[in-house]
C-alpha cells in the first residue's frame, strides 16, 4: 500500500476538478510530511528530509510534471472524442505509467535518504499503522458484491451513473478471485518484511531496486491476481465502451477537460 502515499498525485488527481486543488497543491510540503507522520512517527530529522522532497517535488510538478500531464491528457481527448476509445484508453493506461515512472525517479533519492534513517520504532509504527487501515484497504474484497460496488464507483466518476443493462455487464465480468483476500494480505506480509529487513540492514541497493520496480518483493499469487484483475477490467471495458450514451462519454470527456483547466490554474 505505500505506493499510495509515495506517489502523491494519486492523491491529488482524485481532487483536480475541486476548488481545493490549488490550496492543497500550495501545502504539498506540510500534507506530505503529516502523511508520512502518521504512517512512521517521525523524528525532526526524518521530518526534514520529507519536507525537503516534498518541495522538490513540487517544482518537479511545476516545471515538467503537470505540463507533460496536460499534454497527455490533451491527446487523450483527441482519441477520445475521435471515437477509437479502445486506443484513447490504452494511451491513459500507458501514459499513466509513464507519469508514475517519471514521479519515482525523481522521489526516488529523497525517499532513499528518509528510509535509511528509519529505525525499528517507526517501522513498528508503521505495522501498527497497517494493521489499522487494512479492514479501509481490502474491504473491497469481502464479496462480490462489494468489489462490483468498487467497480461500480470507478464506472460512475468516469461517465456518470451507469444504466441497469450497463449494471449487468459488471455483473458478468467482475467478481472475487479464489482467495483473493488473502491473497492480498499474504502480499501485504511479505513486502512489509522484505522492506523491514532492508531499511534495517540498512541495504540501499535493495531498497532502491524497489523503489525502481515494486513488484520484485510481490508474491507469486499476488502477481497473478493482478493480470486475473486486469483481464476482469479489459474484458468488461471491451463490451461496455460501445453501449456507452452520448451523455456518458461527454461525461469522461468533461472529466479530463477539469483535470486540464485545473492543472492550468497552478501552473
Amino acid at each position: 500500500m505505500i505506493r499510495k502515499h509515495v506517489v502523491i498525485i494519486v492523491l491529488l488527481l482524485p481532487l483536480s476538478a475541486c476548488s481545493t486543488f490549488g490550496f492543497l497543491f500550495e501545502r504539498l510540503p506540510w500534507l506530505t510530511k503529516w502523511q508520512f507522520d502518521t504512517m512512521y512517527e517521525l523524528n525532526d530529522e526524518q521530518a526534514l528530509i520529507v519536507e525537503d522532497g516534498a518541495k522538490a517535488m513540487q517544482r518537479w510538478f511545476i516545471a515538467r510534471g503537470f505540463p507533460d500531464l496536460i499534454t497527455d491528457l490533451n491527446k487523450l481527448r483527441t482519441l477520445w472524442q475521435s471515437e477509437d476509445r479502445q486506443a484513447a484508453l490504452q494511451f491513459f493506461d500507458e501514459q499513466a505509467h509513464a507519469f508514475i515512472a517519471a514521479f519515482m525517479t525523481t522521489a526516488k533519492p529523497y525517499l532513499l535518504d528518509l528510509f535509511m534513517r528509519l529505525d525499528e520504532e517507526n517501522l513498528q509504527h508503521y505495522q501498527r499503522y497497517s494493521e489499522g487501515k487494512q479492514d479501509d484497504w481490502f474491504e473491497h474484497l469481502e464479496s462480490d458484491a462489494a468489489k462490483r460496488e468498487n467497480r461500480a464507483e470507478k464506472l460512475d466518476d468516469w461517465f456518470g451513473r451507469i444504466s441497469d443493462s450497463q449494471s449487468a455487464l459488471l455483473d458478468e465480468h467482475i467478481a472475487l478471485l479464489p482467495d483473493e483476500y488473502a491473497i492480498r494480505l499474504r502480499n501485504n506480509a511479505q513486502w512489509q518484511e522484505r522492506f523491514e529487513l532492508a531499511v534495517l540492514a540498512r541495504d540501499r541497493e535493495s531498497l532502491s531496486s524497489w523503489l525502481s520496480d515494486f513488484s520484485i518483493w510481490w508474491t507469486d499469487d499476488y502477481r497473478q491476481l493482478r493480470l486475473d484483475n486486469r483481464q476482469q477490467w479489459q474484458a468488461l471495458l471491451h463490451d461496455l465502451l460501445p453501449t456507452l450514451s452520448e451523455r456518458e462519454r461527454e461525461h469522461a470527456d468533461e472529466r479530463v477537460q477539469d483535470w486540464i483547466e485545473t492543472l492550468e490554474d497552478v501552473l
